[in-house]
């Protein structure tokens, strides 16, 4: 249960997402993950990734440098650096 928390945590954090179940003890599978986007002068609006047979399924994974990693299939759609469960690695 703590695991499903964190990853809902990570997830907000970084964007919306929403947690289905662990994949592992270090990954878990996301029904859907939303980012803030802005470009420029443009409005600015949330881009929404969904889970799916035909684009690939979202996962958040977290490794052990402290990075978490969204990706959807093949694609990362976020990679970042974060105070997950090691704040001496914290920048």
């Amino acid at each position: 249960m703590a695991r499903r928390g964190a990853s809902q945590a990570a997830a907000g954090h970084a964007g919306t997402g929403t947690a289905a179940e662990p994949l592992s003890t270090s990954q878990w599978a996301l029904k859907r993950y939303a980012r803030f986007t802005s470009s420029g002068g443009a409005p600015s609006s949330w881009e929404v990734f969904e889970s799916s047979l035909e684009k690939g399924f979202l996962s958040l994974m977290i490794v052990e440098s402290g990075h978490f990693l969204i990706s959807q299939g093949g694609t990362t759609l976020l990679a970042r650096q974060e105070c997950v469960g090691m704040p001496s690695n914290c920048l």
